[in-house]
């Protein structure tokens, strides 16, 4: 779950009293931004869009770093902790009950949705990718050939593919690397 920015100790209780309210813009961004079943949840650029802030990029920033907006996150994301935290109580609840009745399988759905909840069941995948590939000459020699014939294709179209060379091999190289 996406935490909001806390208040700061700077924004005093006062500030947040006399700040002006929030406009209906400024609601759309908390609502888009702290409702954790909305595509935008937790991306502030996003939520600045879809509340139809001209500069997303910029406006989600700022919007974020306001009292007024951290303290109405504070407010959303309190509200969605209450009603997890509701949600694993009660089906916490079920379990001890199927178990008491011997219900079994009504007991391991519970422990499973909790389990869900908490990404036990999630396969995860490791990717050793290397963040830096020492190449041969030859391969960088080759790797130019291809993105010079690819270049040239591209750029010139149908024609110069006619009339250009007809593999990468043949196609001129740049030795200096540019």
């Amino acid at each position: 779950m996406v935490e909001p920015l806390a208040i700061s100790e700077t924004d005093t209780e006062a500030d947040l009293a006399t700040a002006p309210p929030l406009t209906p813009k400024e609601l759309a961004f908390c609502e888009a931004f702290a409702n954790p079943e909305s595509a935008t949840f937790g991306h502030a650029r996003k939520s600045a869009e879809s509340a139809g802030y001209v500069e997303p990029h910029n406006a989600g920033w700022k919007l974020r770093r306001r009292p007024s907006i951290r303290a109405k996150l504070a407010e959303y994301h309190a509200a969605v902790t209450v009603a997890v935290g509701k949600v694993l109580t009660d089906l916490e609840n079920e379990r001890l009950a199927a178990m008491e009745k011997g219900d079994i399988q009504a007991a391991v759905r519970a422990t499973e949705l909790m389990g869900k909840h908490l990404s036990m069941w999630t396969e995860r995948v490791q990717l050793d990718v290397p963040l830096l590939r020492h190449y041969s000459d030859e391969e960088l020699t080759e790797g130019r050939r291809l993105a010079a014939f690819m270049a040239a294709t591209y750029v010139a179209g149908d024609a110069l593919a006619l009339t250009g060379p007809a593999t990468p091999a043949q196609a001129p190289v740049d030795q200096k690397g540019s």
